[in-house]
């Protein structure tokens, strides 16, 4: 026992230090369909009052928080059980912190709201032809030379000047700030360049929509125009310095598609409003390096030194000045997923997301019926190792080994001994998967809902122990008299094998009146201190092992296929994992499970290692692994296969934010 101790907690310890999850999905940000039209009778009532624009000063330090951020971790908790009671009770870390005016991204000025995946495909199913049509016509409307920066530039403007946008890109610096430095880095990177893959994907929805309103076949000029008259009229109350930005982000645009108007006008107005403005010929001979840690802080936009100008006296196409050597690449890699790398900073190929925060009863129901489905099945197959494995553990003088088991047991009693027990594992199992695999979820969520965004990001690891421990702990209840009269059946086949299930947990239940149906429990403790042991590990390693697969291989998520595959290498891996951690649980409570005695795991142990030694803690190890392993991959292999079936993939259960301009 004081090697089961000692091996569980540095487990966890290297566990805890694994890599963060993460996920990417593929949603989209888009504009309604007659937004544009609307938009075009708004302009007619706009009015700007230049004098009361208020000029926003962002803090210099405020603007550089997630460089400053504090680039020590603190401890991991060394107990499971005590982070949750840590993190649940104490006030200070509970994320009732600071009420909002803005609920996130959904209060941006131009109206968005975030969509479920899973939704609009049933809505797509339902009105496949229509959606189809629309989106076809949209499509092939030509939209070519838009540059990557343009949008990535605008993302910064973005998250500068809306208020909604600018919140949630301060909660996301708050949510990391307890991380690594590195970590922060990347995190930030990461949801930036969704987000400007977001906002890439409107600008295409927007001009799009509006060439198809002129009823033209292609993005020109006119549509540009649009576009930047709206970005004034919605945010240039928001700063006097906006004009400047969204005519230095609307000059980054190639010729053809400049709104020259726009940008006119606005070079107009910034030259009344400026006394002595900088001369433009001295500033295109100005040095043409961005500002040292640009890049760096996604907040920083080009500085007053930076203006924008005709490129010539005779010419119409206007540039940034001092120039700026534009450029963009396409890597495979940049910050956990493919991107197109700018000189402002990355821009992914997958746009922004969230797991869905409301998951209702419809989706955990299909989550339960495919884990009790995925475990029957799996735990079937494997019966016959099962069996073998018990024997070794119950009677281990008359085996060898696993194979020497297998032999004699199917010689010796034929070879539907192999199958004892089937009926008690098929029960058990069942319960097992009905209840662990959406209570995991449940647990996880309802956790992540209590604790602060910030310590959240670092307990990652610790919030999937507890979750996958309190799922066991619902499982074991169902479990432990499926597995007492499993165990019961494999040991002992002439008593109970004639009496089929009911009958064996009939008799168990009366073999002691004063007991009764508590004799069902007899290895209680023993099976819940294993399949919390177990749970935990099962699922913390297989999310982590997929995490690790995908980070070398992402292009394995790109088909259902090399995913699933995945999933059957981790979860073989988190199997063995799992049962090595567990064994010494497992083998107390076979040894309780055969007593005819009410013995606790405690009692259990002592009793087991007094007769046998520390070595009958883990006997039957090997056959152990090659059982967990086998039937871990197949759970989890069919519990993805289900869920794709059912459309309750981690895919399925993720919003994408779309924008409704003007609605």
């Amino acid at each position: 026992m004081i090697l089961s101790f000692s091996v569980f907690p540095l487990l966890l310890s290297s566990l805890l230090r694994a890599s963060e999850a993460f996920d990417v999905h593929h949603p989209c940000f888009s504009f309604s369909s007659s937004s544009v039209s609307r938009y075009r009778s708004l302009l007619h009532v706009r009015q700007i009052n230049e004098e009361c624009a208020e000029k926003i000063i962002l803090d210099d330090e405020h603007r550089n928080t997630h460089t400053s951020l504090n680039n020590g971790r603190r401890h991991f908790l060394t107990s499971t059980l005590a982070t949750a009671s840590l993190l649940i009770a104490s006030p200070s870390i509970v994320s009732a912190a600071g009420e909002s005016d803005y609920n996130s991204l959904e209060d941006v000025k131009v109206g968005g709201k975030w969509v479920s995946v899973k939704e609009q495909k049933e809505q797509n199913r339902n009105n496949g032809e229509i959606i189809g049509s629309s989106n076809e016509l949209l499509e092939n409307i030509s939209y070519k030379g838009i540059p990557s920066y343009f949008s990535v530039y605008l993302s910064r403007i973005l998250i500068n000047y809306d208020p909604a946008a600018r919140e949630w890109w301060d909660s996301k610096l708050n949510e990391y700030s307890l991380l690594p430095s590195a970590e922060i880095r990347s995190r930030l990177g990461k949801d930036f360049g969704g987000f400007a893959a977001s906002v890439d994907d409107g600008v295409r929805q927007f001009v799009r929509q509006s060439a198809f309103d002129r009823k033209d076949t292609a993005v020109r000029d006119v549509d540009f125009e649009l576009f930047g008259e709206y970005l004034m009229n919605i945010y240039e109350s928001e700063s006097v310095d906006t004009s400047r930005q969204i005519g230095i982000l609307l000059a980054f645009l190639p010729e053809q598609l400049q709104p020259f108007a726009t940008l006119s006008h606005l070079e107009d107005k910034l030259r009344k409003r400026a006394e002595g403005r900088k001369d433009i010929e001295s500033l295109r001979r100005s040095p043409t390096a961005l500002p040292v840690g640009f890049v760096e802080n996604e907040r920083n936009l080009l500085p007053e030194s930076f203006l924008f100008a005709k490129e010539s006296s005779s010419s119409k196409m206007f540039n940034v000045v001092p120039s700026i050597p534009l450029w963009e690449i396409g890597i495979d890699e940049e910050f956990g997923q493919s991107a197109v790398g700018t000189v402002f900073g990355p821009m992914a190929t997958m746009s922004l997301s969230r797991r869905t925060p409301n998951v209702g009863f419809d989706v955990y129901k299909l989550l339960a019926f495919s884990g009790a489905a995925a475990c029957a099945i799996t735990h079937s197959v494997v019966i016959p190792l099962d069996v073998v494995k018990t024997r070794l553990q119950t009677d281990p003088s008359n085996y060898k080994g696993f194979i020497d088991g297998m032999t004699k047991i199917s010689r010796d009693e034929g070879p539907k001994a192999l199958l004892l027990g089937s009926q008690a594992t098929i029960a058990g199992f069942v319960w097992y998967g009905l209840s662990v695999y959406p209570c995991y979820d449940l647990f996880k969520k309802i956790l992540s809902e209590l604790i602060a965004p910030e310590i959240l990001t670092v307990h990652t690891n610790d919030i999937a122990l507890i979750a996958g421990a309190l799922a066991s702990v619902v499982a074991s209840i169902g479990l432990a008299p499926m597995e007492t009269c499993r165990i019961r059946t494999v040991a002992q086949p002439s008593v109970y094998c004639p009496l089929g299930l009911f009958g064996t947990f009939t008799s168990i239940a009366n073999e002691d009146s004063a007991i009764g149906w508590r004799a069902l429990y007899a290895g209680f403790s023993s099976i819940l201190t294993r399949q919390v042991i177990f749970g935990s590990i099962k699922f913390i390693s297989f999310e982590r092992v997929c995490d690790v697969i995908y980070s070398v291989y992402p292009f394995l998520r790109d088909t259902t296929a090399t995913s699933l595959a995945v999933s059957l290498v981790a979860g073989g891996i988190s199997g063995c994992l799992s049962s090595i951690v567990s064994q010494p649980a497992d083998s107390v409570l076979t040894y309780c499970a055969k007593s005819s005695q009410s013995l606790n795991f405690f009692e259990g142990s002592r009793v087991m290692v007094q007769n046998d030694g520390m070595v009958a803690l883990f006997r039957g190890l090997g056959s152990r692994c090659l059982w967990a392993g086998s039937i871990i991959a197949g759970q989890f292999f069919l519990y993805s296969v289900f869920r794709e079936f059912f459309s309750v993939t981690a895919t399925d259960l993720t919003d994408q934010f779309q924008l409704f301009v003007g609605s």
